[in-house]
């Protein structure tokens, strides 16, 4: 656990470390294992990982693109899966992050890069609470100059 304010400046700070050593795949002894990884928190902190606006703005779905205006109206069909029926890529958000508000469906800043790269250079695992030491000793300096 890291304390820092919930924005993206820092949120991509603690990520960093965690996505540079992450791996799909791990060996243990012999038995080699495909990994996957899943993300799982509040509203707000996913939509600042895929980059998406605020939980009350008109498109704050961080999966699909369903407006607020229209989230009552269960006789149209949404996915969160399938483009065609409005779901969100990653490219569209991407695309979408550099248009103007009001044309960008919410999509604020480019989505955090989660997937992890082709060649990987796995740390061992107990490097992480030293890295997480450090990071939380980073925060709690600027945490304590905005005071």
């Amino acid at each position: 656990m890291v304390r820092a304010p919930e924005k993206c400046e820092y949120l991509k700070r603690i990520f960093d470390p965690i996505l540079d050593a992450r791996c799909d795949i791990m060996t243990i002894g012999e038995h080699m294992f495909d990994l996957q990884y899943y993300l799982g928190a509040d509203m707000k902190f996913i939509n600042e990982v895929k980059g998406i606006g605020a939980c009350n703005s008109t498109y704050s779905c961080a999966w699909c693109k369903c407006p607020s205006s229209e989230r009552h109206d269960s006789t149209k069909k949404w996915s969160m899966v399938d483009p065609v029926k409005g779901a969100r890529t990653i490219s569209e958000i991407q695309r979408m992050s550099k248009l103007k508000k009001g044309k960008n469906a919410s999509c604020l800043r480019e989505p955090f890069s989660l997937h992890s790269s082709s060649s990987c250079n796995p740390r061992p695992l107990a490097s992480f609470p030293q890295n997480f030491r450090s990071i939380n000793n980073s925060f709690d300096s600027d945490i304590e100059a905005c005071r």
